[in-house]
């Protein structure tokens, strides 16, 4: 609660006058301390490290996963439930993609739920960069410092630090990256939020429904860049114009 009337009563005067990039780096921090707020409610163990150790979710199928490619190749196999070598509930009701976070964060020895619940409440609190960053490249300086103070207390923080802390969350906070680095145009970092995109979509198959707003969003932001550039060969057009040397 303190963190959250906090934000209520300094956040939009802060918004307004503080230096952008730092004022997405106070954004950040204020939606995770909101975050592991929630989620420490129900204690360290309970709230955090055992939420994603249950049988029915990923850790529970990180130890037997030995061969990544294998396990990739025979995936579909084991979807469909009640079979003797079933996925658990979570697993088969996403794409590989969520399970690979986990094993590859168990392969670089950050394995366990702690770290697993730590990583997943990271990444969800990006949403309070992600959206004015992207409200700013499309629209004004004035409108994303206006939903910054509700980015930060996101209620999607109930579910992405309390209920159930899943790399699907993570994968919606890359799409989110990489609508606002493909948007500038610049070839590397137009592969880049390619690469984030396509593998987001192995995180949540409803994920890919937001695939069109992903690709209106690169194209609104090609279209603002050219209505800014078209204003600024006008104005340089009339300020030719008007100059000494083209009216004598």
């Amino acid at each position: 609660m303190a963190v959250a009337v906090l934000v209520c009563w300094r956040g939009p005067a802060l918004a307004a006058r503080l230096p952008w990039r730092r004022l997405l780096v106070l954004s950040y921090a204020t939606a995770l301390a909101w975050t592991l707020s929630l989620a420490l409610v129900d204690g360290w163990q309970r709230g955090i490290a055992g939420r994603l150790t249950t049988r029915h979710e990923y850790l529970h199928e990180v130890p037997g996963v030995t061969d990544i490619p294998v396990m990739l190749g025979t995936f579909t196999t084991r979807i469909l439930d009640f079979q003797p070598d079933s996925w658990t509930t979570h697993v088969s009701g996403h794409p590989p993609g969520a399970l690979l976070v986990f094993v590859w964060l168990d392969r670089v020895g950050l394995g366990g739920g702690g770290w697993a619940g730590t990583l997943c409440i990271l990444t969800a609190a990006l949403t309070a960069v992600a959206v004015p960053y992207t409200v700013r490249l499309l629209g004004t300086d004035d409108a994303a410092r206006a939903v910054l103070p509700f980015a930060a207390l996101f209620p999607g923080a109930v579910w992405s630090g309390v209920v159930r802390r899943r790399p699907v969350r993570r994968g919606d906070r890359h799409r989110r990256r990489c609508w606002r680095t493909a948007s500038p145009g610049a070839a590397r970092s137009a592969r880049s939020a390619a690469a984030l995109l396509g593998f987001g979509c192995y995180l949540s198959y409803g994920l890919v429904l937001m695939v069109p707003i992903a690709v209106a969003v690169v194209i609104l932001g090609h279209r603002h860049r050219f209505t800014a550039g078209w204003a600024g060969v006008r104005r340089s057009w009339w300020a030719r114009s008007r100059s000494p040397a083209s009216t004598g």
